[in-house]
């Protein structure tokens, strides 16, 4: 009997060493299951962790990102869909070639592009200081056949910028300033046609470039003023301009 109980002793002491080597594989950690399947790290060391260095071989896998410059370019179309590229075509040409520009401001149609109009006339008085005689000539017939021609065209159904324009005219003829600009105005203040505001500029104009010799055209542009009749007082405001510009010439002319 004590045998048997010797014996039945032996296997349970056998069974729960089994039971105890059973428990500790199962929890403890597998050294080839660790090698494949890396340890995953706490959030904090993650925020810590370093960036991957860049190196030689995972450069050439970064893209550039693109320039402020290249982001904020916007196409401004082609020329001819830009109504300010031929006035800038004239100012730079100006600024570059000085009198050099001169053939291309005679060459604009001013009654077709606006803009490069005003670059136009203003340009050609500007640059009569420092014309040839020749030159100059040129300008002084540009500017009177464009006042002359944007006069016309001021009373006709395409009427855009052309009183503009002739009122650029006439100031471009007293920047040129020689007795042969003083004549053209003159010429052009006895035409019936010429706006009152525009014949009071000329007389305003002709009186500091001491036309004297322009005082017939001024005493009849006087006597026409006179027999206008205003409308409103906006017109009364410029006959009364018109009649102290040319009182004022007359009495320093008449002297």
């Amino acid at each position: 009997m004590l045998r048997d109980g010797r014996t039945f002793a032996g296997i349970a002491i056998f069974i729960a060493f089994l039971g105890v080597f059973a428990w500790r594989s199962q929890t403890a950690p597998n050294a080839r299951t660790s090698a494949l399947v890396p340890s995953v790290p706490a959030s904090d060391e993650v925020a810590a962790a370093p960036p991957p260095a860049v190196t030689a071989e995972t450069r050439k896998d970064l893209k550039p990102l693109p320039s402020a410059s290249a982001a904020a370019t916007v196409d401004a179309g082609d020329d001819d869909e830009n109504p300010f590229a031929g006035q800038e075509s004239l100012k730079q040409a100006l600024a570059q070639e000085g009198l050099g520009a001169l053939p291309k401001l005679l060459a604009v149609d001013v009654a077709k592009d606006g803009y490069a109009a005003a670059v136009a006339i203003e340009g050609l008085g500007a640059l009569a200081a420092e014309a040839t005689p020749g030159d100059r000539a040129k300008i002084r017939g540009r500017l009177t056949e464009i006042l002359r021609s944007e006069e016309k065209r001021s009373g006709g159904a395409d009427s855009r910028g052309a009183a503009g324009n002739a009122s650029m005219a006439i100031d471009a003829l007293l920047a040129v300033g020689d007795g042969d600009a003083a004549k053209a105005l003159a010429k052009e203040l006895a035409d019936p046609a010429i706006p009152i505001h525009h014949g009071t500029t000329i007389v305003l104009g002709l009186t500091k470039l001491n036309a004297a010799e322009a005082l017939p055209e001024i005493r009849d542009f006087a006597k026409r003023v006179g027999n206008e009749r205003a409308d409103d007082d906006f017109e009364k405001q410029v006959l009364a301009e018109a009649t102290e510009a040319c009182e004022k010439a007359i009495a320093t002319f008449a002297k």
